[in-house]
């Protein structure tokens, strides 16, 4: 199968994703309505200086996705089909760059092709999903850059997929397992040196976060009971067998992406899948 065709095949099931999601999906819901209170009450200035203090409504940091939201609610106002554009734009972006990956790492693009369609099973059509499709982009477009040796260009784009959301600690272990994959040396000090006192940020930054209330939406616990919990939500039996049969670093990594979310107390959402099946389609391509 040609490599343009194999594209345009992408591209082609991405495009289901639009027409469904205009039939169905063009409005806003209530977390969408409360970013868009939020950005009538604050300039992009305001935001970005509360966001690195406080975080956002939330208590996150999503400047970027936020920044990605303001842009688009200036310029289109509250026309759903800009947002839908914007999320498809993205996710097909994602799931060119799977392809992309994984045939640089494998060098079997019929293998590339079908892993990419692994990764394009998952859609998320509410508009503040846009901070998800918007961190794997960066994620994945700094591992496209990493695999030729554009380290410099790989580390801008990782500080940019860190000011998206903070699930993108993930990635210099996810570019670790491709080293090991590759059986290169790595060439990550860089993004230690960076991922480091990012954490010691988030630690400080975030301690006000600590001790919500069990009702709150983002209430968090370490309970072992709570974590199995979340686990058979988030994780079918047949991937947990999986990972016991092919333990690799790249699975792991995968895992690692879901472990956030098996802290939430209140709050289990299909959207906490789409990294993690990111990162588990790369994997697949490696088998």
């Amino acid at each position: 199968m040609a490599l343009l065709t194999q594209i345009g095949l992408l591209i082609l099931l991405s495009s289901f994703h639009l027409v469904f999601t205009l039939r169905t999906n063009a409005f806003f819901s209530l977390d969408d309505f409360a970013v868009l209170n939020y950005l009538q009450s604050q300039t992009n200035l305001q935001m970005i200086t509360q966001f690195l203090s406080q975080g956002d409504i939330w208590g996150f940091k999503k400047i970027l996705g936020y920044l990605n939201f303001s842009f688009l609610f200036n310029f289109f106002g509250t026309n759903p089909i800009a947002f839908i554009i914007n999320n498809y734009l993205l996710h097909t972006a994602n799931i060119v760059l799977v392809f992309f990956i994984s045939k640089f790492l494998t060098k079997d693009s019929l293998k590339s092709f079908f892993v990419s369609v692994i990764a394009n099973s998952l859609y998320l059509a509410y508009f503040s999903n846009l901070h998800e499709y918007l961190v794997v982009f960066f994620i994945l477009s700094s591992s496209f850059l990493y695999l030729p040796s554009r380290f410099k260009l790989s580390l801008t784009v990782f500080i940019l997929a860190l000011l998206t959301k903070e699930i993108a600690f993930t990635l210099p272990f996810f570019l670790l397992s491709l080293d090991l994959y590759l059986k290169q040396p790595s060439k990550l000090k860089p993004f230690w040196a960076i991922l480091i006192p990012f954490f010691l940020y988030q630690f400080l930054v975030g301690q006000t976060r600590f001790g919500l209330s069990p009702d709150h939406v983002y209430a968090t616990s370490f309970s072992l009971s709570l974590i199995v919990r979340n686990l058979q939500f988030y994780l079918p039996l047949w991937l947990a067998g999986l990972s016991l049969i092919f333990a690799s670093p790249l699975l792991f990594v995968s895992l690692l992406s879901l472990l956030p979310s098996l802290l939430l107390i209140n709050r289990q959402e299909p959207y906490s899948l789409y990294l993690p099946l990111t990162y588990f389609s790369v994997f697949l391509a490696t088998r």
